[in-house]
């Protein structure tokens, strides 16, 4: 089994197993269950790894580098990439804390952070492609 890619988040792994799953690849997450159980350890673990056969590992590789190139969505006006992930705010585990009753109630991220570049930007500063009819 060779490694093909890694994720820190769950679900995101779960997407790209399930995606190359679909197109016929044996893919296996070994850590999926252990950090889920403990996800605090996903760092320490180098995150969710998602492997496949040593014969199957350029075709899967391509498939994800694929996907990867046709991301849709918002574009960083900085670099242009569209690497863009909402910033979370220390206010709503705190909220949690208090009071879980609060937590419907409390307001999202309205920064997001390119991956690519770094920077940190507001919502009101993305421009959203036009969708395609």
């Amino acid at each position: 089994m060779k490694e093909i890619a890694s994720f820190y988040d769950v679900g995101e792994a779960q997407v790209a197993a399930g995606y190359l799953r679909s197109l016929g690849f044996n893919v296996t997450l070994p850590e999926q269950h252990a950090l889920g159980a403990q996800p605090e350890l996903r760092f320490a673990f180098g995150g969710y790894r998602l492997l496949v056969p040593d014969d199957d590992a350029v075709g899967a590789e391509a498939a994800l580098n694929r996907i990867k190139r046709e991301s849709h969505g918002p574009a960083c006006p900085h670099c242009g990439e569209r690497e863009l992930r909402r910033e979370r705010r220390i206010g709503i585990p705190l909220l949690h804390l208090l009071g879980g009753f609060l937590l419907p109630f409390a307001r999202g991220a309205d920064t997001f952070k390119c991956r690519h570049c770094g920077e940190v930007v507001s919502e009101d500063e993305i421009d959203e492609p036009e969708p395609e009819l």
